[in-house]
């Protein structure tokens, strides 16, 4: 009781705690990354990543913040991400890259944008 064991075994069991609570961490934050970005919310995506949250965060349909933000059109986020260093080319699920989703939504502007970070 209270006692730190130093055996290999018992570290792993450590590291694999560590490992889930920062996946969980990073989960959260990146869930909370993506209703940033539908919303428009460049100052809440700016501080997500100053927290550590991944830019390339995916969703279960392996959607990016980057995805949704230019599949709602917005500019500001798109800039954003773009200039942090988000992958302009990862895949959705389905095969859809973020200029693909910005095009069939109409929004020509991000569309534009992201065609010259490829």
């Amino acid at each position: 009781p209270g006692v730190k064991r130093h055996d290999p075994v018992s570290a792993l069991a450590r590291h694999r705690q560590k490992a889930e609570l920062n996946k969980s961490a990073n989960d959260r934050r990146g869930a909370e990354m993506i209703k940033c970005a539908i919303d428009g919310d460049s100052a809440g995506v700016s501080r997500l990543l100053v927290e550590g949250t991944p830019i390339n965060y995916v969703d279960g349909g392996m959607r990016t913040a980057l995805h949704y933000a230019s599949t709602f059109g917005h500019v500001h986020v798109v800039k954003l991400l773009v200039d942090r260093g988000a992958d302009a080319a990862a895949r959705t699920a389905l095969g859809y890259t973020a200029e693909h989703l910005a095009r069939n939504a109409g929004n020509h502007q991000v569309a534009m944008i992201l065609r010259s970070a490829v």
